[in-house]
């Protein structure tokens, strides 16, 4: 984040390594998490997380559900304004400098379109599924 600036990207990934160990740790000296993921339920049906600010994050992904899609038999469904301004609202506010924004589906893939820092609508369009395999 430079200055009061966000950047959002459109895709990417982002992975989670996990290393066991047998020695007792206490909560309050472990690292903080340095990413998140917040789910947005396409038909509107979520809120996003308040006070993300506190959290001190580096990243956080957008994972946008296929809800809407089982409203339609369309292979490209659009996300709308209604569903993304508050979530739009909170990127603004989180002072977490990347975010990017993704499909929380294997079937859809997420093509957001960002103007100005803010995800004006997100087209879910589906995958053709020998990409997948």
């Amino acid at each position: 984040m430079s200055g009061n600036n966000v950047i959002i990207r459109g895709s990417g990934s982002s992975g989670i390594s996990l290393r066991s160990s047998t020695k007792a740790i206490a909560a309050k000296d472990l690292p903080a998490r340095r990413s998140l993921g917040i789910y947005v339920n396409s038909l509107g049906k979520t809120n996003p997380i308040e006070g993300l600010a506190n959290l001190g994050l580096d990243s956080a992904d957008l994972l946008i559900g296929a809800e809407v899609t089982e409203k339609t038999n369309d292979t490209e469904v659009a996300v709308g304004s209604n569903v993304l301004d508050p979530f739009n609202n909170s990127i603004k506010t989180s002072n977490i400098p990347n975010w990017t924004v993704k499909s929380y589906s294997l079937i859809w893939e997420a093509d957001p379109e960002i103007k100005d820092g803010r995800i004006e609508k997100v087209t879910l369009k589906k995958t053709i599924l020998c990409k997948i395999c």
